[in-house]
């Protein structure tokens, strides 16, 4: 169950919250599930991406390097040798 609420969290919390806690609970999300942070980015980019200020979609490429992120860091927490 607590799962199912971060991973439903972030989505609620880009239109309710700031942009902060968004960022926050998509990492704590993105260790769940990777491609929760894309997602996210990718529906920020499209709410709230005004063409006339920028035509590089920002939030999409953040939501793809903190996926990527914390996409090593598990393979690395599996794989790891514990001292």
């Amino acid at each position: 169950m607590i799962r199912v609420v971060a991973l439903v969290l972030p989505f609620i919390s880009l239109s309710l919250f700031p942009w902060p806690l968004t960022v926050l609970l998509a990492i704590l999300a993105g260790w769940y599930e990777p491609l929760i942070p894309v997602s996210i980015g990718l529906l920020a980019d499209m709410l709230y991406m005004n063409a006339s200020v920028s035509c590089l979609p920002v939030w999409s490429l953040a939501g793809v390097l903190v996926s990527a992120v914390t996409s090593y860091v598990r393979s690395q927490m599996r794989t790891g040798m514990m001292y």
